[in-house]
């Protein structure tokens, strides 16, 4: 079904929080992903993303100072700063760009809905893949096979998404899932628990094992618990 999608500007300008911190982001500072699908649904976001090009520990620090909280390193590897909203609970991760350009960062991600930024200080809309399309359709489509084989965690991450929001798995996605499903595998179990207990955490949680199912998955995940064929009978 079609769905109401928020005018973005209007959602953006309106946030207590973006607004408290808008002019103190230098040019080509983007709010991206998640934040950016729950404000087109309507959705208050808790947490915020933000790619910047300019040095993000400055950012960061002008950001914290102003909501009386401090930066410290999520993934000092992969360039990642986060701040803690109080007394919220949010967070507001700020991150080193993957690519020269923003397009190349949000097409690096794992599904189209979350590859959506915002230009916050030019008022500009920035969607390489479409995302706004797929969630107006109520569409959850993987970017890209590459994308996935680089992180299995988004075939139970794209699953996740479908339950949580109540939208299809696009079926070239759901092919992609069944063809790298071993490679779940390699994935830690604490990573998998995660994506376990954000999707039970939903209305529909036996959706979730529905669609894992469906994709061929459950065996590949609950491996270790499985006896193995030669000693069924000494596991009972």
């Amino acid at each position: 079904a079609l769905r109401h999608m928020r005018n973005l500007s209007r959602c953006v300008s309106s946030n207590p929080l973006i607004r408290s911190i808008r002019g103190l982001l230098p040019p080509e500072t983007y709010l991206v992903g998640g934040c950016i699908r729950d404000m087109l649904l309507g959705r208050e976001p808790l947490d915020f993303d933000l790619v910047s090009y300019a040095p993000i520990e400055d950012v960061a620090g002008l950001v914290a100072s102003r909501i009386k909280s401090r930066p410290f390193w999520m993934d000092e590897k992969r360039g990642v700063l986060r701040i803690v909203r109080k007394p919220s609970g949010g967070s507001i991760d700020i991150s080193r760009p993957k690519g020269v350009v923003i397009e190349e960062d949000l097409l690096s991600r794992d599904i189209t809905i979350n590859a959506m930024g915002y230009d916050i200080l030019n008022d500009l809309l920035i969607d390489p893949a479409s995302g706004l399309h797929d969630l107006n359709q109520g569409i959850v489509r993987i970017l890209s096979e590459g994308n996935l084989i680089s992180d299995p965690v988004r075939a139970l991450r794209a699953i996740r998404f479908s339950v949580v929001l109540d939208f299809a798995l696009q079926g070239d996605s759901l092919r992609i899932i069944r063809s790298n499903k071993r490679l779940l595998e390699n994935v830690s179990p604490e990573r998998i628990k995660q994506e376990f207990i954000r999707a039970l955490d939903s209305t529909d949680g036996a959706k979730f094992f529905r669609l894992l199912a469906w994709a061929g998955l459950l065996p590949v995940i609950f491996r270790q618990y499985l006896p193995e064929p030669g000693n069924a009978a000494e596991n009972w």
